[in-house]
């Protein structure tokens, strides 16, 4: 099994997969989690190394980050950088903020702490106003909500999404936290 993206794979009941040594294989995509990007695609063979994964583990700002991926075709791309934040949002879902090179091709790739273990899946990027390319803020998603994402994929569960059920907007008058705006009718709020 291995994980990736889950925009990588739309639409898509199967990919390629290229191994490090340049075997091809054909995966199959298992599932998807789309509201964390998650997906898991299953390949036939066996004895394949994993990488380890650093779940549970705090990440801090500041720590280095490894991105690794094909960008623009370029494979086995490895570029390094620091954590900028660990708690972004970034289209409702919680993300890594890195300013480790990421680009096109990254995605589904590797974020890796100096030890080699997986913090995160590279997701996104935020583009500047006359680039397509990394301008410094790239996001992955965090190991331990794509690992849980993807044990349920593999189980064939249902995703779990936590929901309250409230519209917020930005607090008045300099103050910190949010103002409710709306509660859904029968939510949990």
């Amino acid at each position: 099994y291995i994980m990736t993206a889950a925009h990588v794979v739309q639409g898509v009941d199967r990919v390629d997969v290229r191994l490090y040594d340049g075997t091809k294989l054909t995966g199959e995509v298992v599932g998807t989690d789309d509201l964390n990007d998650v997906a898991v695609v299953k390949v036939d063979r066996t004895g394949l190394a994993a990488a380890p994964l650093a779940t549970g583990q705090t990440l801090q700002v500041g720590q280095l980050a490894i991105a690794i991926g094909s960008p623009f075709g370029l494979n086995e791309t490895v570029t390094a950088g620091i954590i900028s934040s660990t708690d972004r949002i970034l289209e409702g879902r919680e993300v890594i903020q890195t300013d480790a090179p990421i680009n096109p091709g990254n995605s589904g790739g590797v974020l890796a702490d100096r030890r080699g273990r997986v913090i995160g899946i590279n997701d996104a990027i935020r583009p500047g106003d006359n680039s397509n390319g990394n301008v410094g803020i790239g996001f992955a998603v965090p190991i331990d909500i794509a690992a849980k994402s993807a044990a349920a994929i593999v189980k064939g569960e249902q995703i779990q999404i936590g929901y309250l059920g409230v519209a917020m907007g930005d607090a008045t008058g300099g103050q910190d936290g949010a103002v409710v705006q709306e509660v859904t009718p029968d939510s949990p709020a």
